[in-house]
């Protein structure tokens, strides 16, 4: 910490929440800090931002979206980063939680363009072994930004989509990390390597071998943590795989 530095300052210059950055460091008085104090920070989507070169402000659009069978406003506005009400107050609806398959949906203030939706294939085949959205990590809630693939290290990790090596190094969280660049906006995230066999500025075509899965930086077991992002956010990769 430095002066004039408050939690939520920090919080906010890091896109963290108060209560995570509470809870990580186990802070009892939070009245009570020091210029020199270290925290600790979880990663942040600011982190994969950066590296894909977004500055998290990328230009919005509204666009039109058919609802799909079992989804709700809630998951829709999940996946397209844009806060409930604001889909609410663009639709004029009463009730949330009366929405049917094939109902239109005016989506505002979603980042980049979604008109040409990527059909990325699988980097890993495996059993899903944590989805995207909302999970409980020791006892607390956290946003998982992209699936986890369970596989044996040094398997094969294949390229989504065909595009540029924006970023290949490591980095806090992600261990081993590769991110690509693709067309439309999107990009994919391939974390926790054993080795990245890719470097920045390179162009890899799809399917082709980026790396090999492994358990480096905040893993558990050996698995390839997968992202896909459209304008530097993350969205579910469930709806981009074929």
């Amino acid at each position: 910490m430095v002066k004039g530095d408050t939690l939520w300052s920090i919080s906010q210059r890091y896109d963290v929440n108060m209560s995570t950055i509470i809870s990580t460091n186990n802070l009892k008085e939070i009245s009570r800090l020091s210029i020199g104090q270290k925290l600790k920070l979880p990663i942040t989507n600011m982190d994969i931002a950066k590296a894909e070169g977004y500055d998290q402000e990328a230009e919005a659009e509204e666009i039109i979206y058919y609802v799909k069978k079992g989804e709700s406003l809630w998951s829709i506005s999940r996946e397209y980063n844009v806060k409930l009400e604001a889909i609410i107050a663009a639709n004029s609806i009463t009730d949330a939680s009366k929405i049917s398959a094939g109902q239109q949906l005016r989506i505002p203030n979603v980042p980049g363009a979604r008109s040409n939706i990527c059909n990325f294939i699988w980097p890993v085949r495996g059993r899903i072994t944590s989805p995207y959205g909302m999970r409980v990590i020791s006892g607390r809630k956290e946003f998982h930004a992209g699936i986890d693939i369970g596989g044996p290290t040094g398997t094969n990790i294949l390229a989504a989509e065909s595009g540029r090596v924006s970023y290949a190094g490591y980095m806090r969280g992600y261990g081993n990390v590769i991110i690509l660049s693709h067309d439309g906006g999107y990009s994919t995230v391939y974390g926790h390597n054993s080795v990245n066999l890719v470097k920045k500025g390179q162009y890899v075509k799809k399917g082709s071998i980026i790396g090999k899965v492994g358990r480096t930086g905040n893993a558990t077991g050996s698995h390839l943590h997968f992202e896909v992002r459209l304008g530097g956010k993350p969205v579910n990769p469930l709806s981009y795989l074929k």
